[in-house]
């Protein structure tokens, strides 16, 4: 195939050039057309697995702020920062940088609070501290006069006690109960009626039992009494007188007793009844008359505390200017308690004299119905009992002769007074109707007891009132600040942050501040402070921590560089400004990159004034863009150096200004060639692209030079330009495309790389490299023929020697590896191998480092500063104590909340995390809320909230939710938060635009070794701890990942990209190799020979990387592969024309030294370029790239070294056994 290409080359040699450029023109338009951007992203040297997104998700997601800081230092970085000058000075940047407008447009809130640094917060206490001195002798006169006119004011209120006019207080409750006793009555007479009713059978069956007894005994008593009378002796005329007035006697006398009698019964069954009445009387008339003497009592002792205690709030208010809440429904309820005790009190003392009116009352009511009972019966009597007695007199006078028959007449009239009996008592007792009439005696009895009623009731509201007196003299104390001028230190802080940065440079340097406090203007004096006083001041807010140092404390610990120790050593080199813009900048770069550009001006031009203090902006995009024009400039010097090395190399190796030219100019288009390609794929320009054109010029020149010099050595063997063109592309075209399509693996073995830079690269220079093949292949031996045909040496035969080609110095010293193959091929191999051992080795000591720190170039300002910021803040300490957990899915649930107090409580029995009191160190979702929630004395706690609080403890109890907790109440804990405290919610919660809560996080303190197995066993103990949020329902993914668990990830995933890579090429190398040179050689083995000093490379370069302390980064990493993959291209010439010599020569011998003195020198060139070309990466500002040329400058001197003296050894070992074989073989025939 490469023959025929040849063939077409040489027939048609402008079509061919013409092909190459109309492809660059195509390149180069899709390049100018779709461009590539430039950017330095973090993410793009982050490998991307599973843990290194979660880490990314969680800095991108959970936040609600873009931060943006800058750096302030002492000039020498020895001197210290903490002075008053140096504070004054970083506040008059603070105020350059608020007052831009189109800054403040940006910032979060809009306030200073957004532009904050120490100096800031040091100011604002000094000021509360020196206010506080101020304020403290007026707050103690104010208090003292405040407190005595509250104090007379209550004496007042008791002295004049509930009412000044007991009598229409009594008056008005008669006139409530008055109104509520029919009620009662009514019901009492129903109850009265309901219970007589209920008893009438058996009141009637009694009454007529003892009543038919007595008739029987009154009848008897008259038989004896006529029995004894001798009627019999009497006239007609004598005995019926007799018999009337004993009969009248008898009549008279039997209703008296019977009514009596009747009587009597039933007011003994009512004496049964009336104690139920009575008690159930008693209880509603007591209800009804604690009632009344309740509301008035409330009524009246409401206005009473109202009156008072707007007087007392007045008199407040008047010396405070502040007003203060009155009553808390805490004080009310103990008011309504304190009356209800007051009036039970009472009620029950007047419950007996109201039993006992009531009693009376229903016995009167009971001897009204008694009456007309007895009077009924009698007049039912006389008239039932009137024709029987008639009768009955009548029978015995007609009969009195005999005393039976007396008895006889007696007994048939008492049946006659017996028989309507019972309906005469029945009917008598249903005619009675029951009045019931109580309010006389209860309101006599109520206005009876009324002094000892008032003297109870004007005795609660004396205790009340002075229970009030001591809660607002206490009130009123903490209003004006105890007396001593320890006002709320965070109401005092709120209102200092509107003080101006020139009234707060006032502080260090001296002047006065004007404020108004509590309706005074009050005017502070400040002296200009000394370093020392600073310092002092400073170092007492560490000994004697007031609750307005407090917060401060945590942010001079992070904001102060590392020096700083207090209390014992007040001295820092640096600090840190921060700058609070809103989120929006986390979406919109271009808007991010303008707002740190417009900082970083207005910082440069005080910089540029400032004789102490080096101001630095920090911004992400800066620094971006700062390493990325730095890296430009480098690379063009470099790539400039570059093309001047090859031009001379290629003139030593040359001599010849055409080909020079032509070389140099197939260079070029395949870099094109590479950035059209870049362009089409979507690429973007990272400082590991920026190095691709100057290891293009390392590695493609390689092409031509060899495709240059095979062309003169075919010449010089008599071959036409035409006959020259075929043999160079089919002879030497094939170990390029050998080498090329080695070198292509090595660098496509990148792709599969983690890092999406690294795989960027390694696909770029792969088409790099088949590009510098295509375009030499093609573009040098068409523009050879064109010329000769041009200057008219197209069938002429060289016949002088090519200069350049053997019998130079170079070849005489190249020759060396032919004659060491020849005399000790075992010793050079032992040599190899002892290395190669050595080398391996020292694999095992290289360490793997991970840091982005790596990228920042080690000559650019910034660079420098940043670095010099991260060793003095230990960042990386910082980020290596803790651990992330990123869980994806609905948060806003029950079943989340529970898995998170499971998992957190998990995590405290876990090696490696930190415990505080029993519980695991974490902060989540959970934490802040409890923090929201729950109160921390001090006077510092600014997050506690009591509506929170109240919502929090709805749900939760002692931490955990209750059975009442809804997924409802649980998103409304959520809103609430990101309603009032969203910079902090936003930092372990996630609210997606249609207000969905998808993600939350949980920050675990650690303390972990370094070693992998400590850190992997970390990792497991906390999967296992997540186990219960994994169940969750609703959760979709929980990933542990961030501080160094992701950093051994990381670390490892290197690792084992390293060693894909090395074993892809290898592999690929070997079966490319064995199979070609079979179907040319019909040698596997040779195959395996040429891959092998590869491996001794790879280990050489190892044992380099040791002795030179260069660790596995994110490019040293593809050093193995590449060294295979370049390397081997040497080694492939190396075979490949010592197979054609020993094809011709027969002697293996002879056959190596031709091939060392035919391709000896144009692998030196080769080599020579393509180590000046990574080389001169050692030049470059970023220390992985110049690494990355260094050491791949130094595996192509060893490939180099190891194709022309040790290889040879091997192929004169291989040709010494193979050519004895053969010749076995020809004897033997």
């Amino acid at each position: 195939m490469l023959k025929g290409l040849g063939g077409f080359i040489a027939r048609r040699p402008y079509m061919t050039v013409i092909i190459v450029v109309a492809i660059t023109a195509l390149l180069v338009s899709a390049y100018v057309i779709k461009g590539m951007e430039s950017r330095m992203n973090e993410k793009d040297f982050t490998p991307d697995l599973k843990e290194s997104r979660a880490d990314r998700e969680i800095q991108e997601k959970f936040t609600s702020t873009y931060h943006l800081s800058i750096f302030a230092r002492s000039t020498d970085k020895r001197d210290n920062i903490i002075t008053p000058e140096n504070m004054a000075d970083i506040l008059e940047v603070e105020k350059k940088l608020y007052e831009d407008e189109t800054i403040r447009a940006n910032l979060r809130s809009g306030s200073t609070e957004d532009v904050m640094s120490v100096a800031d917060l040091l100011a604002q206490i000094i000021l509360i501290q020196k206010l506080s001195g101020t304020v403290e002798n007026m707050t103690q006169e104010m208090l003292t006069s405040m407190l005595q006119a509250i104090n007379e004011t209550f004496e007042r209120y008791i002295s004049e006690g509930l009412s000044e006019n007991p009598e229409a207080m009594r008056e008005e409750m008669v006139g409530m109960i008055a109104l509520s006793l029919p009620e009662v009555e009514n019901s009492t007479r129903d109850l009265l009626s309901s219970l007589y009713i209920t008893h009438l059978p058996v009141i009637k069956q009694n009454i007529t039992m003892a009543l038919s007894l007595l008739i029987n005994q009154s009848f008897s008593a008259l038989s004896i009494q006529l029995n004894s009378t001798e009627l019999s002796g009497m006239s007609n005329e004598e005995a019926a007188n007799y018999i009337n007035a004993t009969f009248q006697n008898f009549f008279g006398a039997l209703l008296t007793n019977v009514s009596t009698t009747a009587g009597y019964l039933l007011g003994a069954e009512f004496a049964s009844i009336m104690g139920q009445v009575v008690y159930y009387a008693t209880g509603e008339v007591s209800r009804v008359v604690g009632g009344s003497i309740g509301a008035i009592f409330g009524q009246a002792l409401q206005l009473r505390m109202e009156s008072l205690s707007g007087e007392v709030l007045s008199i407040v208010e008047n010396a405070t200017g502040e007003a203060m809440g009155g009553m808390g429904g805490g004080e009310e309820g103990e008011m309504m308690e304190a009356v209800n005790r007051t009036v039970e009190g009472i009620v029950m003392n007047l419950s007996v004299s109201l039993g006992g009116a009531i009693g009376d009352a229903l016995n009167h009511t009971v001897q009204g119905v008694i009456y007309n009972f007895t009077t009924h019966l009698g007049e039912n009597l006389t008239i039932a009992w009137y024709l029987p007695l008639e009768s009955m007199k009548a029978s015995v006078l007609l009969n009195r002769s005999s005393q039976e028959n007396i008895t006889i007449a007696l007994e048939a009239g008492k049946q006659g007074f017996l028989t309507p009996l019972p309906n005469l008592v029945e009917s008598s007792l249903a005619e009675n109707n029951f009045t019931v009439s109580l309010s006389g005696s209860v309101l006599r009895t109520f206005n009876s007891c009324w002094d000892t009623i008032f003297t109870s009731l004007n005795a609660c509201y004396t205790g009340l009132v002075s229970g009030m007196r001591g809660q607002f003299m206490e009130m009123a104390s903490q209003m004006a600040g105890n007396g001593d001028g320890d006002i709320d230190p965070l109401s005092f802080m709120k209102a200092l942050s509107s003080l101006s940065y020139d009234e707060k440079k006032k502080v260090f340097l001296g002047g006065s501040i004007v404020m108004n406090l509590m309706g005074h203007s009050i005017t502070l004096n400040f002296e200009r402070m000394s370093e020392e006083d600073l310092k002092d001041f400073i170092r007492g807010c560490y000994l004697h921590p007031t609750p307005e140092c407090k917060p401060a404390l945590a942010a001079m610990n992070a904001s102060f560089t590392k020096e700083f120790n207090p209390p014992e050593k007040i001295e820092a080199v640096g600090l840190m400004i921060s700058l609070s813009f809103s989120d929006t900048l986390t979406k919109d770069d271009d808007l991010a990159t303008e707002m740190e550009r417009r900082v970083d001006k207005l910082v440069e031009e005080h910089d540029a004034d400032s004789e102490k203090i080096v101001y630095t902006t920090l911004g992400h995009h800066i620094i971006s863009d700062e390493i990325m024009d730095s890296s430009f400039k480098s690379m063009k010097i470099i790539f400039a150096l570059a093309i001047i090395a090859v031009i001379l190399i290629l003139l030593l190796v040359y001599r010849n200004f055409f080909d020079l030219v032509v070389s140099l100019s197939a260079l070029l288009m395949a870099i094109l060639w590479t950035y059209g390609f870049g362009a089409i794929l979507g690429y973007v320009f990272n400082p590991l692209l920026i190095a691709v054109p100057v290891l293009i010029v390392g590695l493609g020149i390689d092409f031509g030079i060899h495709i240059v010099m095979r062309y003169r050595a075919e010449r010089e063997e008599g071959e036409k330009p035409e006959g020259a063109v075929k043999n160079t592309v089919g002879s030497v075209g094939m170990a390029l495309l050998l080498a090329t399509f080695t070198t292509v693996v090595a660098f496509l073995s990148n792709a599969i790389s983690p890092i999406p830079a690294l795989s960027q690269f390694g696909v770029l220079c792969a088409l790099g490299i088949i590009s510098s093949f295509i375009i030499m292949i093609t573009l040098v031996p068409a523009s050879k023929i064109i010329r000769e045909r041009r200057t008219g040496k197209k069938d002429v035969a060289v016949k002088k020697r090519v200069k350049g080609v053997g019998g130079t110095f170079l070849d005489r010293g190249l020759a060396l590896g032919a004659v060491s193959s020849e005399r000790h091929p075992i010793v050079v191999l032992a040599l190899a191998l002892i290395l190669t051992g050595a080398g391996f080795y020292s694999y095992t000591q290289i360490p793997t480092r991970f840091d982005i720190e790596d990228f920042l170039p080690e000559e650019v300002p910034l660079a420098k500063e940043l670095r010099f910021m991260i060793e003095e803040y230990n960042f990386k300490d910082v980020t290596e104590g803790s651990v992330n957990v990123l869980v994806k899915g609905d948060v806003a649930s029950v079943d989340f909340v529970n898995g998170v107090i499971k998992a957190t409580n998990n995590m405290a029995d876990s090696e490696g995390v930190e415990v505080e009191e029993g519980k695991a160190k974490v902060t989540s979702i959970l934490t802040l809320m409890e923090d929201y929630a729950t109160y921390t004395p001090g006077g510092s706690d600014y997050r506690f909230n009591a509506t929170f609080s109240q919502m929090y403890h709805s749900l939760f109890t002692g931490g955990v939710l209750g059975p009442n907790a809804t997924d409802a109440g649980i998103r409304g804990l959520y809103d609430w938060l990101y309603l009032h405290a969203k910079t902090d919610v936003t930092e372990v919660l996630h609210r997606d635009n249609n207000g969905n809560y998808d993600a939350a996080v949980i920050s675990v303190a650690v303390a972990v070794g370094d070693t992998s197995k400590e850190i992997y066993k970390l990792r497991d103990e906390l999967l296992k701890d997540v186990k219960p949020l994994k169940r969750t329902q609703g959760v979709s993914e929980v990933i542990v990942t961030s501080g160094p668990i992701l950093t051994q990830i990381i670390m490892d995933a290197l690792n084992r990209s390293q060693i894909n890579s090395i074993i892809i090429t290898l592999i690929v190398s070997f079966l490319a190799l064995g199979a070609v040179y079979y179907l040319l050689e019909r040698s596997f083995v040779l195959g395996a020979i040429t891959t092998l000093p590869m491996i001794f490379c790879m280990a050489w370069l190892f044992g380099a990387m040791f002795i030179l302390g260069i660790p596995l980064n994110v490019l040293t990493i593809t050093i193995a592969s590449l060294t295979v993959g370049l390397g081997i291209t040497y080694g492939i010439h190396m075979s490949h024309r010592f197979a054609e010599d020993m094809k011709e020569l027969k002697n293996p011998y002879k056959a190596m030294r031709r091939t060392v003195t035919h391709v000896g020198s144009a692998i030196f060139g080769a080599a020579a370029t393509t180590i000046a070309g990574f080389g001169l990466l050692i030049f470059a500002l970023l220390p992985p790239i110049k690494q990355f040329g260094g050491m791949t400058a130094l595996a192509i001197l060893f490939s180099f070294l190891s194709a022309v003296f040790v290889l040879p050894s091997i192929l004169i070992l291989w040709a010494r056994r193979a050519f004895r074989n053969d010749e076995e073989k020809h004897g033997e025939e």
